[in-house]
């Protein structure tokens, strides 16, 4: 056979193929005789299918990131083209079942922006739903990953809803998950920023090894350059990991949009506890964390969505993100986040072979310098909002978001931010007792983490068995509901939720 190549290969052209007769001029090689853009394809036209050069791609930028290695973005591209031929040749026939998903998951997690690529695999996805869907061999639970992947893999638009309304479909009939069969029936429901498609996402990010500073490490100046108006208010996220929560800040409007209303300011009543008065919608946003394989992601995403323009992600170390916002950025700051910052190693875990049981990448405390959260980057913080408070005309509250499911850190860090100033904010729905294992939270059992297990033991020896003694993060100033709209939640976040561990949440601001 020869295989004609679309004259361009995007969405639009998405397994689209033209079959030519091959001519012989008698010989072997059919170099001469070959059409423009086509490829002859013989009995040897073997290799990996394109799933499996997705697997290498994600392996590739993975490996990279956890030795803070530079991407050859070269044999990135290489690969990207790789799958681009596999699935002009083959439109789909070798990746099927959920195959296709996987495949559009491991894309996005490399950071790879295709649309042709992932136009071809939405329609994969569906003519393998349409083919066995329903039949009874296919378990409930690939059909389950099928639509959870692509929406993972932020794909959005009409032919990712008509592959969940299939999947919508095959659910019911096989009477298992009715809470997805419901909301797969709602257009426009299910995408990245839903939960369990957050689950996928952080299954991903907990595997990730974590980054040092390196000094090597680019400043990366004006990170917000493609920004359309820099005299907007900026948000700023510390540590961003795969930055979905800014994902959901910056894209309000567009969910507000699907829903048919028009505000994006903190005045849903549904959730009393939530930052006031800051319309979304006016906001340009930045994130910054060490991960060169998180901040590609992020951005492509970024990109994918449209979002560009008010939103990026720079692989920097916190303290020189903020000392780039700091000197540099136009307009004022509104809001600086930390959610999860990675923890240090409890007393317990402290060996000289970093044993223990505990995980050998995390500081040994709260003072080692290679915890994030340091007491000068508070001072930061706290200098950065003043002096947007006072020098850019900035007619609002400056805010400091401070969110972690450690509780030991909570109150270290709480500590942190008040002694440079910043003044804690009443929650309108506080915590008013602490966990314990019989607790319940909308229907959830909730359950203490080991590690706030472990640090109660700790606490209760150094205080010579009286549990009375330990100051637990409970109280006026800690808020038992999201401080952040719907849908903008981490993914660390989510998966506390789903798996019942409570999330310790205060906000400050400067008076």
């Amino acid at each position: 056979l020869v295989v004609q190549k679309p004259g361009q290969l995007d969405a639009s052209t998405a397994l689209q193929w033209e079959l030519l007769p091959l001519e012989s001029d008698g010989g072997d090689d059919h170099s001469s005789i070959q059409p423009d853009d086509s490829v002859i394809v013989t009995e040897g036209s073997g290799g990996p299918d394109a799933c499996q050069l997705s697997t290498q791609a994600l392996a590739m930028v993975s490996k990279a990131a956890d030795s803070q290695q530079p991407l050859d973005t070269n044999a990135l591209d290489e690969l990207v083209a790789a799958m681009e031929r596999r699935l002009w040749l083959t439109l789909g026939t070798d990746i099927r079942g959920r195959t296709s998903a996987d495949m559009a998951f491991n894309m996005c997690l490399a950071g790879i922006d295709n649309e042709f690529l992932y136009s071809s695999l939405v329609k994969v996805a569906k003519l393998e739903m349409e083919r066995v869907g329903q039949r009874p061999s296919r378990r409930a639970r690939d059909v389950l990953h099928v639509v959870e992947k692509l929406a993972a893999s932020g794909i959005k638009g009409a032919e990712a809803e008509e592959v969940y309304k299939l999947a919508a479909k095959s659910l019911q009939i096989k009477d298992q998950y009715p809470e997805v069969v419901k909301q797969l029936s709602s257009p426009g429901s299910l995408d990245l920023l839903s939960p369990r498609p957050l689950l996928w996402l952080w299954r991903y990010s907990s595997r990730l090894q974590k980054p040092v500073v390196k000094e090597s490490l680019p400043r990366n100046p004006s990170p917000w350059k493609k920004f359309n108006d820099t005299s907007k208010p900026l948000v700023v996220d510390i540590g961003c990991g795969l930055g979905v929560s800014l994902l959901g800040l910056a894209s309000q409007q567009q969910q507000q949009q699907q829903q048919g209303s028009t505000t994006t300011k903190n005045d849903d009543t549904s959730s009393p506890a939530q930052i006031p008065l800051l319309d979304w919608s006016n906001c340009n946003y930045l994130g910054g964390d060490l991960s060169e394989a998180t901040v590609r992601f992020a951005n492509t995403i970024a990109h994918r969505w449209d979002l560009s323009n008010k939103l990026q992600y720079a692989q920097m170390s916190a303290e020189n993100l903020l000392d780039e916002v700091a000197h540099n950025y136009p307009g004022p700051i509104s809001l600086i986040m930390i959610q999860f910052p990675s923890p240090w190693r409890l007393d317990k875990q402290k060996d000289s072979g970093g044993g223990g049981g505990g995980n050998s990448q995390l500081p040994l405390g709260p003072d080692d310098d290679n915890f994030m959260v340091s007491k000068a980057l508070m001072a930061k913080i706290a200098e950065i909002l003043l002096h947007s408070k006072n020098n850019n005309g900035h007619d609002g509250d400056c805010y400091f978001l401070l969110q972690t499911n450690c509780e030991d850190v909570a109150l270290v860090l709480r500590d942190r931010a008040k002694e440079v100033g910043l003044t804690l904010v009443p929650s309108l729905d506080p915590v008013v007792a602490t966990t314990s294992s019989s607790d319940e939270e909308n229907g959830r059992q909730l359950r203490i983490p080991e590690r706030t297990v472990e640090w109660l033991k700790l606490m209760n020896m150094n205080n010579n068995g009286d549990d009375s003694s330990t100051e637990r993060a409970v109280g006026p100033e800690w808020s038992r509901t999201a401080l952040l709209p719907p849908k903008c939640a981490t993914e660390t976040e989510v998966a506390c939720t789903i798996q019942g561990s409570p999330v310790h949440r205060c906000l400050f601001k400067l008076e």
